[in-house]
């Protein structure tokens, strides 16, 4: 009996823990007072990778997210890009899930430059829709600063991320566009737009999925 209650106890704590509504993601930063579109506007012409990760540690993930997935969302041309950026937001949703304090990539994802006409696209169509969108974002459901939505949506990035990586010409918008809104949540702390993500992101599975389906059975 006695080990029952023990386990009562501790079964209640862990799912305290999972769906504490005041648990702030480490590594995430609030920018009510800079806007991710100043922050935008302020890039160099061009810049590596692995300066944009320097720019953006302190940030916290969600900066990140958004940035690499912004080019292939709107979309800007960008021959190239979506298979190094998907792998790297593999890789920073893995660590978002475990709550790893400061993102991290490897030396030869890094080396990957971001160009003038790309940052310049970023900024010229990226900028007014952030700026749009900033307008009517505001911290609220705490529930998904947790770390059951950390878990949430993070798995939702990973396969986002995975789905950009596949060869299908114009098909990547849609996983990015999904980045993008639960990076920019995150950033922001807003829980709708977050779970907008996360809804739109079970649409974007569901088309890929129909996608791979109609190929199947035109092979067949």
């Amino acid at each position: 009996m006695r080990a029952l209650l023990l386990f009562v106890a501790y079964a209640k704590k862990i799912v305290y823990h999972l769906i504490d509504g005041n648990e702030i993601y480490s590594g995430e930063k609030k920018m009510i007072d800079e806007r991710l579109s100043d922050w935008l506007a302020g890039l160099p012409s061009a810049l590596s990778l692995e300066e944009l990760l320097a720019l953006a540690r302190e940030k916290g993930f969600g900066i990140l997210f958004s940035l690499l997935a912004l080019p292939a969302a709107l979309p800007i041309p960008a021959v190239g890009y979506s298979v190094p950026f998907g792998f790297a937001i593999i890789l920073l949703s893995f660590q978002f899930v475990i709550a790893r304090p400061h993102p991290w990539l490897p030396r030869f994802i890094l080396r990957r430059s971001l160009s003038s006409v790309l940052v310049k696209g970023m900024k010229e169509k990226g900028g007014p829709l952030i700026r749009r969108i900033e307008k009517v974002m505001q911290p609220r459901m705490a529930l998904f600063f947790t770390p059951l939505g950390r878990i949430l949506a993070g798995v939702m990035i990973l396969l986002m991320g995975t789905l950009m990586m596949i060869p299908i010409p114009f098909t990547n918008t849609a996983p990015a566009a999904v980045v993008f809104l639960i990076g920019i949540g995150l950033l922001l702390k807003d829980g709708l737009v977050l779970f907008g993500g996360v809804l739109a992101g079970l649409g974007a599975i569901a088309f890929y999925a129909l996608i791979l389906i109609g190929g199947w059975q035109i092979i067949a």
